[in-house]
């Protein structure tokens, strides 16, 4: 038995997907590794790419599937894995150098359901480089809320425990399924280890300026499913975990409301559609305990103001567009990056930073 699985789910990356294999074939412990390649329908040629490493290195499985999304492709690489320990690489992200070593073995060696480490993030062309999250050297328990900053990908998870809760990625949304599988894994591990020793690089990649008001559903129906596993599963702190995933769900439907304003210009448009989906009594009879701090303003707008609300909206979706269209200007990009991303090189054992998330 491998002691690592590593899945990664990969769809149209020709440009990055040697990068990230490459990744892990230099990883020190490679050999007591299996890469679960999952391709999800890929058009270019990424199945090429990822079928030449297959047949140079015997750790690694390729498997074909239509496409049917990336949960899809992760429960597919779950359920085909080996391993003691499962990680989760995206086909754009890569790890650091050296991090899969000796001392990750020892950690592992102790048998905790969850080890995270902290992680870098990356810009667009890959050569600058910030702080995604950093974490202490600590053991907590599970069997609670815990809102992580940073990548889901970041953490070790012991193989038996997903299976044995029931953890998969949810097939049906799109957006925000690895935070609740997170959030899921975390409730159910036993005792977790943060380690501040660095090893996920979170890479930016050019993103659509258009943003699908399906996709922004996606946010609350994920936190919906939680809310669902957790009143399934959940013993220990129960009532604090649904109160937790029912603050996420409100928070994603204000958020799902502000996007939506931004396409129309009518306030019957905008309740008509808040109804539709299931939320609009719920944000009408809101209070400031059941959404996020940042957003108190955002309600009280929308339950008193609704067309000063709409309007803001829209002035924020001009703001967002005409912002990333200014990112594609070289001198402006470069002038964000060396702000954002302060680093031109990564380590396992993190820059020289006192930011300690």
């Amino acid at each position: 038995m491998k002691k690592i699985s590593i899945i990664i789910p990969v769809y149209n990356c020709e440009k990055y997907i040697s990068a990230a294999i490459e990744s892990i074939i230099n990883q020190p412990v490679f050999h007591l590794c299996e890469m679960i390649i999952v391709n999800d329908g890929s058009t270019d040629k990424t199945a090429e790419i990822c079928e030449k490493y297959v047949q140079e290195h015997e750790h690694i499985k390729l498997i074909r599937q239509e496409n049917q999304g990336v949960s899809v492709a992760r429960n597919v690489g779950i359920q085909n894995s080996s391993g003691e320990y499962i990680m989760f690489l995206d086909a754009d992200d890569c790890y650091v150098e050296g991090v899969l070593d000796e001392q990750v073995l020892e950690e592992l060696e102790m048998k905790y359901d969850v080890v995270f480490l902290s992680a870098y993030s990356a810009n667009v062309s890959r050569n600058r480089f910030g702080i995604n999250a950093r974490y202490r050297n600590v053991v907590i328990q599970g069997g609670r809320s815990i809102s992580l900053p940073g990548t889901f990908a970041s953490g070790i998870y012991r193989r038996a425990m997903l299976l044995e809760n029931e953890i998969w990625f949810d097939e049906h949304i799109t957006l925000n399924e690895d935070q609740v599988f997170m959030l899921k894994a975390l409730y159910a591990a036993g005792q977790i280890k943060f380690c501040e020793r660095f090893s996920y690089i979170y890479c930016k990649t050019p993103k659509p300026l258009i943003y699908t008001l399906r996709n922004s559903r996606d946010w609350f129906r994920a936190w919906q499913k939680a809310y669902q596993w957790f009143d399934e599963h959940a013993v220990e702190n129960r009532e604090q975990m649904l109160a937790f995933a029912d603050l996420k769900i409100s928070a994603r439907m204000l958020l799902y409301a502000k996007d939506y304003a931004k396409s129309v210009y009518s306030k019957r448009a905008l309740l008509q559609e808040l109804e539709r989906v299931n939320s609009l009594e719920m944000l009408q009879n809101a209070t400031k305990n059941n959404v996020l701090a940042y957003q108190y303003k955002d309600l009280e707008l929308f339950q008193n103001d609704l067309g000063k609300f709409i309007l803001l909206s829209k002035l924020e979706g001009y703001k967002i567009f005409f912002g990333r269209l200014a990112l594609k200007v070289p001198m402006i990009r470069a002038y964000r990056d060396k702000k954002i991303y302060p680093y031109k090189k990564v380590d396992v054992n993190g820059p020289e930073v006192k930011d300690v998330l």
